[in-house]
């Protein structure tokens, strides 16, 4: 005689049979589960809610420079998370392209989104609201460089630019600019398959500094980067019809003489901006300058000769739009030790100015010379 027990898997907990609703099959476990989900995802929407960055527009653009520069650091740590790159322009199309640049160099998320195709816009407004014309077929981020800053554009290069190349767009120190510019003979030694009238249609500037003496030598100048692109493009041409050469041949002239007309344009506001910076600099100056004698008691002395704490000082006044009643008396206790000091004592050498890069409602709308 066989036994046979109950239940073939004791182990085993049976399943209860499931009640089927007006709403659809439903268990108890599963209504319970069901609950505390939506118990607890209230409580994390309320969290997000709580946890989330509001934007004013209007608030963010009446902020001082000060305020500008904490708003900055909040928007580099939240901007892959909180922000959308829609939000972002909609907040940088109102800085200066020198802010712009500084942002973009903080992380690999905004370089690739100011270095888009969709921040043209945003780049454009910035631009226009300095009256900088537009450089075409050349990149915002790649003309703000060169218009605003001072450095090689080479890469890995921190040097003082020597040659400005406003053709190719382009600032070379000595150095670079002989292993970045090629002279007509050595392209064609390079590369002979390349045909001389596409290399003519590139961009070319016509000097080229020495690297061992202060010489310049004159010619014409390509741009390595510009040489090897028209190479790519060129053996692409090979299995293509002849047709397909003359309308690349066109395209060349054409882009050519554009970026021609701009970089004129931008050698003409270059020149324009120096100039009155130059005026108002030195309306400043005079202004600074009598304050000084009246009130200090202050000899004049030219701009040049002025010590170094005593010219901190004046470097910060000359860069403020406006200076009122306030700023003097902001200013005082530092103008008083600067004027008294008669040599570089423990004061001058030690303590640095209090007011330096702070307090400045509106920076300076173009490089200085």
């Amino acid at each position: 005689m066989l036994f046979c027990p109950a239940d073939p898997n004791p182990h085993l907990k049976r399943k209860r049979r499931p009640n089927i609703t007006s709403e659809g099959l439903q268990t108890p476990s599963s209504a319970k589960r069901k609950s505390e989900s939506s118990a607890a995802g209230s409580d994390q929407k309320r969290r997000r809610i709580k946890r989330s960055v509001h934007l004013d527009l209007d608030a963010f653009v009446s902020l001082s420079e000060t305020v500008m520069a904490r708003v900055r650091t909040t928007l580099i740590v939240d901007v892959g998370k909180k922000l959308r790159p829609l939000s972002l322009f909609q907040v940088c199309r109102h800085l200066h392209p020198v802010d712009m640049l500084a942002l973009s160099r903080t992380s690999k998320v905004l370089r690739a989104i100011f270095t888009s195709k969709r921040s043209k816009p945003c780049w454009d407004e910035s631009r226009l609201q300095l009256d900088i014309p537009d450089w075409r077929h050349v990149s915002s981020p790649r003309a703000m460089v060169f218009i605003f800053e001072r450095t090689c554009q080479a890469t890995g290069c921190e040097e003082r630019a020597r040659l400005q190349c406003a053709y190719v767009c382009r600032k070379y120190c000595a150095r670079c600019a002989e292993k970045n510019l090629l002279e007509a003979t050595d392209v064609q030694q390079k590369w002979p398959e390349l045909p001389e009238d596409l290399v003519t249609r590139l961009m070319w500037t016509p000097k080229l500094p020495a690297t061992s003496t202060n010489e310049v030598r004159k010619g014409r100048f390509y741009l390595r980067e510009d040489v090897l692109s028209l190479l790519r493009h060129f053996q692409r041409l090979k299995d293509q019809p002849s047709w397909a050469t003359t309308a690349f041949r066109a395209d060349l002239i054409s882009k050519q003489r554009q970026r021609a007309a701009a970089a004129v344009e931008i050698r003409v506001w270059l020149a324009r901006t120096v100039k009155r910076q130059q005026a108002r600099f030195k309306e400043r100056w005079l202004m600074i300058s009598a304050v000084m004698a009246s009130r200090w008691r202050w000899d004049p002395v030219p701009y040049e000769e002025l010590p170094g704490r005593l010219k901190e000082v004046v470097d910060y006044l000359i860069k403020l739009s406006n200076i009122t009643e306030d700023t003097w008396n902001r200013v005082r206790g530092d103008l008083t030790r600067a004027i008294k000091a008669k040599g570089p004592g423990r004061d001058q050498a030690e303590r640095p100015f209090s007011l330096r890069g702070a307090g400045s409602s509106e920076r300076e709308l173009a490089p200085s010379k």
